[in-house]
Formats: structure tokens, C-alpha cells, sequence
């Protein structure tokens, strides 16, 4: 089976790479995430969340998750009435079966509570977790300086995305420095690195140019980004949708040659729920109520004001010699 084969959909490229030609340019890979595609990438995308202050308990998450696997005795069974022992042998409760993960996440994100408000805003104001692995190959895998945020005359429709946060998995996963602010952030497994990459105005820092250098062996990490608002589509800038798309490959000068790729969840029960949550504009972000009431209407828009009066017409100047009005 060929390359063209396996990946059938359509693309803008040339066509598919050989493995050949694939060895010599690519340097990195880049795979989105939808929401309930993996379930390791959902916890530490929410504990992400959870760490910059959304309302959610990543621990009690996947607590509840992990119980609910497990096949458990049902605690509520009673021994029938006229049960012999001797006769029937000895009477055993029934083993309830433990849920897919799958289910157990609709449950959670359609369920209520702090849990999925937070799940709801932070997929409302936030990117798809994307896992970048860096290909120990040479120098080709070092990227030069570039901006996250790059709309510095504030051209584009969608906001800016206000803050980078990276997660390292290993301890060579590439060393990351901002230069023009003079910092550098060694890798170590679970470090987490946050950089705002918008000013308070709302303008593009351009100070916060980043820059990565050639990992020591292959190191994945994962990266996201953060918005100040709800105009962000995954499904438009993320690919986020059913279908796995072909991969494709993208050069350029800042990050080299990298593999983009994006993995859809199985079905849509837990991902459209969030996806109307942050179509609604009831609540500002980072904030919870109505919007995750399935029975909330939004209130009547507000009036139009009305109109301010008219100025009172200007008084006519009398003629030379006439006389006065009369009061």
C-alpha cells in the first residue's frame, strides 16, 4: 500500500512524501488533539487549564474516570429471596462492568458543575493541545527567533493569541529562549513554560520572540495557546472536525520542515457539547453560570438609544432700524 493510498483525501501539495524524502526534510511533527481523542492528552490539557485558573479539578477527573473503568461489584444487589446455598451454591453479587472512557467524558462535560463550566471555557478561549515531537537529526531541528503573536498592525479578524504555554515530557526536549527579554528555560520532564505574547493594550509583544534549539534525542512536548476572547475556531485554524485529514508537510524558515497532522475523536458527544458552550456569549471568559444551563435563553438585546433632540433653531437677527420684539 502506498502513501497515496493510506491518506486518500485530497491536499494542496505535490503529492505524498516517500519515507526517503521524508528522512531528509522533515525535522519535526505536529499532531492536533480533539477533545476525547486521547484521553492522557485531555488530563494534562486540562491540568493546563487548571493551573492558569480555570474551575476545574484535573485529579478528581481522572479519579472518577479511573473508577468508573474498573468492573465493581454493584453495591445495591441483595441475595433473592429463597436462595439455597446448598442447592444453588453460594450467591454472588453482580459484577457491574466498567465504562469506556468515552462515555465517562460525556458524562462529565454534560453533567454540570464547576468541572464542565471549566471545560467549557477553557475550550472556548484556548487552542487544541498539540504535541510537537522534535526529531533529533541535526541542526535542521533548532527553530530561529519567530512570534506566536505576529498581527503587530492588528490586520487580522480573529484575536491574537494572548499567552504560549509548552509541557515538557522528557528531559531533551529542546531548550527555549526568548532573547530579546533574556530568558531561558532548560527542559525537564513536566516543566511547564507560560509567556503572555500580547501587551496590555492588546497589541503583539514584540519582545516575545521565541526561539528553540536542536534537542539532545527525539522529546515531545505539548503546546497551546490561550486567546482573550471566544472568536477562535479549532475547527477552522485546528482542523478539528470527524475526519483525520492526509498530513502534510510545511517549510519554513523559522520552524524548518514540520509534519502537521490532526486526530479526530471517535464521536462527537463530548466535542460538540463544548463547541455550543463556546459559541454562547453570555458570560465573559473565565467566568461560569448560565451558559452551561442547557435551558438558558439569552436576554433581549437591549434597546437601541433613542435619537438626542434637535438644537432649538437660531434666533434671526433683526434689521438695521427695526424695533424690538415684542415680549
Amino acid at each position: 500500500m502506498s502513501a497515496g493510498d493510506r491518506w486518500a483525501a485530497s491536499s494542496e501539495g505535490c503529492g505524498p512524501l516517500t519515507p526517503a524524502l521524508e528522512n531528509a526534510l522533515v525535522t519535526s511533527d505536529a499532531v492536533y488533539f480533539t477533545t476525547s481523542a486521547n484521553h492522557d492528552v485531555d488530563l494534562v490539557d486540562m491540568a493546563l487549564s487548571e493551573l492558569l485558573g480555570f474551575s476545574l479539578e484535573t485529579e478528581a477527573i481522572a479519579a472518577e474516570v479511573s473508577a468508573g473503568m474498573a468492573d465493581r461489584v454493584d453495591p445495591d444487589a441483595e441475595e433473592p429471596e429463597g436462595w439455597d446455598a446448598g442447592e444453588d451454591g453460594p450467591w454472588e453479587p453482580p459484577v457491574i462492568q466498567g465504562a469506556e472512557v468515552f462515555d465517562l467524558m460525556v458524562k462529565i462535560v454534560t453533567g454540570g458543575g464547576s468541572n464542565a463550566s471549566g471545560l467549557a471555557d477553557a475550550y472556548s478561549v484556548s487552542s487544541s493541545p498539540q504535541l510537537i515531537r522534535y526529531r533529533a537529526k541535526s541542526a535542521k531541528s533548532a527553530e530561529t527567533a519567530h512570534h506566536v503573536c505576529d498581527d503587530f498592525s492588528r490586520q487580522k479578524t480573529e484575536s491574537p493569541p494572548a499567552l504560549f504555554a509548552m509541557v515538557h515530557a522528557s528531559e531533551e526536549g529542546p531548550t527555549l529562549a526568548f532573547p530579546a527579554v533574556g530568558v531561558t528555560v532548560e527542559p525537564k520532564a513536566g516543566r511547564v513554560v507560560l509567556a503572555e505574547t500580547v501587551m496590555a493594550g492588546g497589541s503583539c509583544d514584540p519582545a516575545l520572540a521565541l526561539m528553540a534549539t536542536s534537542p539532545k534525542a527525539d522529546a515531545i512536548v505539548l503546546q497551546k495557546l490561550y486567546y482573550a476572547d471566544r472568536k477562535h475556531s479549532r475547527e477552522k485554524t485546528n482542523k478539528e472536525g470527524p475526519t483525520r485529514t492526509a498530513p502534510q508537510v510545511h517549510c519554513t524558515t523559522e520552524l524548518g520542515c514540520r509534519r502537521f497532522e490532526h486526530t479526530p475523536a471517535a464521536k462527537g458527544e463530548v466535542v460538540m457539547p463544548l463547541r455550543q458552550f463556546s459559541a454562547m456569549s453570555c458570560l465573559p471568559p473565565r467566568t461560569s453560570g448560565p451558559c452551561i444551563d442547557p435551558n438558558y435563553t439569552p436576554p433581549p438585546p437591549k434597546p437601541k438609544p433613542s435619537p438626542p433632540p434637535p438644537p432649538p433653531p437660531e434666533p434671526r437677527a433683526r434689521p438695521p432700524g427695526a424695533p424690538p420684539p415684542i415680549p
